[in-house]
């Protein structure tokens, strides 16, 4: 699978999960609201790390595109921040659910980078749609533990 296909279905599955989130009820099912949250920000977060290793590592390197690639980088320590700073027991409030969809239209703007920078990653390396999945994967099975 080329890597414009992992970014635009990884993207719509995230779109999907934060429209959940947004129309699960604001003072209802907490417990329910803060499950899907986690789930979220989990997968953003994994998201980004495998933006990071398998598009901007490669780029940063291309004086075309360093610049970009440090601005992005930037936005995801941005993101990375909000997230952690979501992630309270208010989660049935009207005020967290503005920061949310705030920080859903910031995410769709970040993503929408990703998928400017891609026709110049593949011209960088041809196995952009293979080394990002792998990083997923790597990601998905997590660290094994060490005695």
């Amino acid at each position: 699978m080329d890597i414009s296909r992992h970014l635009h279905n990884d993207h719509s599955e995230l779109r999907s999960l934060g429209r959940d989130i947004l129309n699960s009820s604001d003072g209802g099912d907490v417990g329910g609201r803060d499950n899907q949250f986690d789930l979220y920000d989990l997968q953003v977060r994994r998201h980004l790390a495998v933006i990071e290793e398998t598009l901007l590592s490669p780029l940063k390197r291309d004086p075309d595109a360093a610049d970009a690639c440090a601005d992005i980088k930037a936005r995801h320590k941005d993101l990375r921040r909000d997230l952690s700073a979501l992630d309270r027991s208010d989660k049935g409030s009207h005020e967290w659910t503005a920061e949310f969809r705030n920080f859903t239209e910031a995410f769709e703007a970040v993503c929408a980078r990703h998928e400017a920078l891609l026709n110049h990653a593949e011209h960088v390396s041809g196995r952009l749609g293979e080394d990002y999945h792998e990083a997923k994967l790597r990601r998905m099975k997590g660290h094994p533990w060490s005695w």
